[in-house]
């Protein structure tokens, strides 16, 4: 047993409630963040003839902390897989 008498691992419903809210928040912040991906790259694609990506190195990027706000590993990766 806890401190508050619940039996390990088990929660209350309340609690299970607002995860599944987080839950469905973050899923939901997820996929703007791929429409805006997609859409930017489908953008790209047309109005530009030639696009092309430099092998940038991101590990280096964000040891920096000036570099590091803009940059994320993920997307650039994204960005490089959609374009």
């Amino acid at each position: 047993m806890e401190e508050n008498g619940q039996i390990a691992g088990k929660r209350s419903k309340s609690y299970q409630k607002a995860r599944i809210k987080l839950q469905k928040l973050y899923e939901r912040a997820h996929r703007m963040q791929d429409d805006a991906m997609h859409k930017y790259t489908t953008h790209l694609v047309k109005e530009y003839d030639a696009i092309c990506i430099e092998d940038l190195d991101v590990k280096g990027m964000l040891m920096s902390h000036v570099a590091s706000k803009g940059v994320t590993p993920c997307t650039v990766w994204t960005l490089s897989q959609l374009s």
